[in-house]
């Protein structure tokens, strides 16, 4: 062989890297390829780096050479940064000055209209035709008002008012007494929970449902209802002597009403029964609905 013959270099080994990320590993690259891959900020100096020369995995921080060139790359950046926030104000100050320019645009044209506006109606003005006032003032011709007539009549003495008899005006009295039936009709209501009450007004038996409390402010509401309304029947007729009222007691309001027989023609009595039960205060409750028998008495 020649002694001008070339030997061939061998692979540095100082020119190999492999570098670690996201828990793999990267190479075997050359100086410049780790290089390249910090300026793409794929490695940066807390990266962990093998040197084939050293055989140990390092932070790039650690090399020098790494080191150096990591710090120009920063002050590329941030001379791009620079860079970049320039490029953002110059754009945004031709945005500025191009708003104005349009602004200035608008109320320039806003200006020019106005000014033909008013130059047409100062025309239009000079144009129109002067009125006086009194060609605004009409004179109105009402119609003559019309004279009374006075109307004298000879009269001897005072006036004789004369009664004109008529007959006298009347209307039937009605009366509501739907949904009062009476005792022994057949009642096709559910069966419920039945309440008699003696001649001392004692509740007689018992039964769930209503609380005990609140059916006794039922109870003393409506046997004050009833017991106007039978004072009422034998002031009206002296044989009205009592009767039974019945009535079934149920969430809000009181149902299933009846009257004894002997007031089954009673059409005033039964019409006051039926209000003076509506008016009675039900509060609501759950269980078993009640059946309630009041007697009522009238003495004289």
């Amino acid at each position: 062989m020649s002694s001008h013959t070339r030997k061939m270099k061998p692979v540095d080994v100082v020119d190999r890297w492999l570098y670690r990320k996201d828990g793999n590993d990267y190479g075997p690259i050359t100086t410049d390829e780790l290089m390249n891959a910090m300026v793409e900020k794929k490695v940066d100096l807390q990266t962990q780096v093998f040197s084939l020369q050293t055989r140990r995995w390092q932070t790039a921080a650690e090399h020098q050479l790494l080191r150096d060139f990591y710090g120009k790359c920063t002050d590329r950046w941030a001379a791009q940064a620079l860079d970049h926030e320039a490029d953002k104000q110059v754009k945004r100050l031709a945005r500025a000055r191009k708003a104005k320019h349009g602004l200035w645009r608008v109320l320039l044209i806003g200006f020019i209209v106005a000014v033909a506006i008013g130059a047409y109606v100062v025309w239009r003005l000079g144009q129109a035709t002067p009125i006086g006032v009194a060609s605004l003032v009409r004179d109105p011709k009402l119609p003559r008002l019309p004279v009374p007539q006075v109307v004298v009549a000879a009269m001897d003495g005072p006036p004789i008012l004369r009664g004109t008899a008529v007959d006298r005006l009347s209307e039937p009295e009605t009366y509501d007494t739907a949904g009062v039936k009476q005792e022994g009709d057949v009642d096709t209501t559910p069966a419920v929970a039945k309440m008699q009450f003696g001649e001392d007004g004692e509740l007689v038996g018992g039964g769930a449902g209503i609380a005990k409390a609140d059916l006794d402010r039922v109870i003393a509401s409506a046997r004050g209802g009833l017991h106007g309304c039978a004072t009422s029947a034998a002031k009206r007729d002296r044989s009205f002597g009592g009767t039974e009222v019945g009535f079934t007691v149920r969430p809000g309001k009181l149902t299933d009403i009846t009257v004894g027989n002997e007031v089954k023609s009673n059409a005033p009595f039964k019409a006051c029964v039926k209000a003076a039960l509506a008016a009675v205060s039900v509060p609501a409750f759950s269980g078993s609905t009640r059946r309630v028998t009041l007697p009522l008495k009238v003495s004289w």
